[in-house]
């Protein structure tokens, strides 16, 4: 057995205190790593169910009023959002209606924070002349934790309420418009 000289000792001290100094660091053993709940999908135009190729999706951090935007490569998409706030989902398209979704990370515990994940399709429609936008502003539906199934859910009430809004919307704006058509 060799014993190590007094150089090769402090040497081998030194270098264990340095891998345990990087084992401190954060996120060096994914410690201090926030979860992120993933959403994905496609944007589609309502009447053919074709992507929308170059459709943005803006995302609004309701809490911290901070908003990104990004790019639907051939009409799909992926983002990440942070656990514990409100996020604004903008689904947009020149020449089409924009659409509103909302969803809400606050309430997911912990533990279930690595299995959440939710696909979101949005269909987008031609704009309507007349069609009264401040219908749209609102939220088309909106996701929250749901501790019965103890995943992501959709509000269903709240969505057919909105759907119903938007189609009498859309419905008016198109009678308006063929009437208008109709007195030429």
């Amino acid at each position: 057995m060799t014993i190590p000289s007094s150089r090769t000792a402090e040497a081998m001290r030194h270098c264990a205190l340095f891998v345990l100094l990087l084992l401190m660091l954060p996120g060096a053993q994914g410690q201090n790593k926030k979860e992120q709940f993933k959403i994905y999908g496609k944007i589609l135009v309502e009447s053919s169910q074709r992507c929308l190729k170059g459709a943005q999706i803006t995302i609004e951090n309701t809490n911290r009023r901070t908003a990104e935007t990004i790019v639907a490569t051939r009409g799909k998409y992926k983002a990440y959002l942070e656990y514990g706030y409100v996020f604004r989902l903008i689904y947009s398209y020149d020449g089409y209606v924009t659409k509103v979704v909302e969803v809400d990370t606050r309430d997911v515990p912990p533990a279930m924070q690595l299995k959440q994940s939710m696909e979101i399709e949005v269909d987008l429609f031609e704009h309507i002349p007349g069609l009264n936008m401040s219908v749209m502003r609102a939220p088309l539906s909106r996701a929250r934790y749901k501790r019965t199934t103890l995943n992501m859910g959709w509000d269903t009430d709240y969505y057919r309420q909105r759907l119903a809004e938007i189609e009498a919307e859309r419905a008016r704006a198109r009678a308006n418009r063929n009437q208008g058509s109709s007195d030429r």
